[in-house]
């Protein structure tokens, strides 16, 4: 059975266009049903459905210029939901998967969101309703960009979006990923990439003021965590997992700040925080097993490098506080290596080397 339901606020039938809204509806198959609502002026509403059991389809559209294509194609169980108000907003859902589920919310001015789902069993959100985000929202936004690809399995995304012109890109080809990203203020950047298989993505970039920064996350191993906190002003995280079981965190306060951490070890962990600090940049390359590095940027003009790649167990910390200082710690052999480096003041170079096994350093520099 196919229903399709028509608001009686939009007062048109299905495939019938005024001058004020449009709603075009083909469904093909068993057991089908949509609902969409307009109201409003010069709004539009596509949907093309054929498989069995996708419901519940919703399309609620209040405001002006806005339009909503949904296109559902040899896939069954799956369910919609877009909800759309003010205006020159656009949301499109294509789906060919099995028992998916999308959820689009937009309110204010020329919001764009795309979903394309081809795998089964994945959920995503994508919020850029400024009223359902957080008590920081201003009184109006607009041009925010998401964009979701779920061509795996079992994958969940959520983006939440206010103020104004900021981007999200998720890519889900593996199994059983997690993607949350929060974005606000003004020209924030988020790239996702997840390949493998149960990995979690967190990026945060909502907090105030927030202009222009960006978090490039690739994980093409299994069951790697990364989490990327960004405020300030052109900040830039990039972090590349492809080994298994790795964890990265980085937090960026101030500007123009980057952070690279690359773990294509196994079971490594990297905690980068720069705070209160501008043009610093930290690198962190993880190709053993077990190693921990912990970075602290405080200053001005900081630049850290950490390399570890022992068959177990480094740690090593960096502690810089002051300006243009440089460390540099390279761990390798048969590890359980320990270095610490604090440096305070101004204008210090450390470089610590570490092979074979068991080695132990603290560095301490100040002025």
């Amino acid at each position: 059975m196919k229903n399709i339901y028509i608001s009686l606020m939009a007062l048109f039938a299905v495939g019938f266009t005024s001058a004020q809204n449009t709603s075009n509806a083909t469904m093909n198959g068993s057991g089908n049903s949509a609902t969409v609502s307009q109201a409003g002026l010069n709004n539009l509403s596509n949907l093309d459905v054929t498989g069995t059991d996708n419901l519940p389809i919703m399309v609620d559209q209040s405001g002006t210029n806005l339009e909503s294509d949904i296109d559902i194609t040899n896939g069954d169980n799956n369910d919609v939901s877009v909800t759309q108000n003010t205006a020159d907003n656009f949301s499109m859902v294509d789906v060919t998967g099995n028992g998916n589920s999308a959820t689009v919310g937009q309110g204010f001015t020329d919001m764009t969101s795309y979903i394309t789902q081809s795998g089964d069993g994945n959920i995503a959100i994508v919020d850029q309703n400024v009223a359902n985000v957080t008590p920081y929202a201003p009184e109006v936004s607009w041009d925010n960009h998401s964009d979701v690809l779920q061509s795996g399995n079992g994958n969940l995304t959520e983006v939440y979006q206010y103020d104004w012109q900021n981007n999200s890109y998720v890519t889900q080809s593996g199994d059983g990923n997690s993607a949350d990203v929060y974005q606000g203020w003004w020209s924030n950047d988020s790239w996702i990439t997840q390949s493998g298989d149960n990995n979690t993505a967190i990026v945060n970039q909502d907090y105030q003021p927030g202009i222009n920064n960006t978090s490039t996350i690739g994980q093409s191993g299994d069951g790697n965590l990364a989490d990327v906190y960004q405020e300030g002003t052109t900040n830039n995280s990039d972090i590349d997992q492809s080994g298994d079981g790795n964890t990265a965190y980085v937090d960026q306060f101030d500007d123009s700040n980057i952070s690279t951490i690359t773990q294509d070890g196994d079971l490594n962990t990297a905690t980068v925080t720069q705070r209160v600090s501008d043009i610093s940049t930290s690198e962190v390359t993880q190709s053993g097993i077990d190693a921990t590095a912990t970075v602290n940027q405080d200053g001005l003009d900081q630049h850290s490098c950490v390399d570890q790649n022992s068959l177990a167990t480094d740690n090593a910390t960096v502690n810089q506080f002051g300006s243009y200082q440089e460390s540099y710690i390279f761990q390798s052999g048969d590890g359980l290596h320990d270095a610490t480096v604090n440096q305070t003041g101004d204008s210090h170079d450390s470089w610590v080397t570490q092979s074979g096994l068991d080695q132990n350093i603290i560095v301490t520099q100040g002025n």
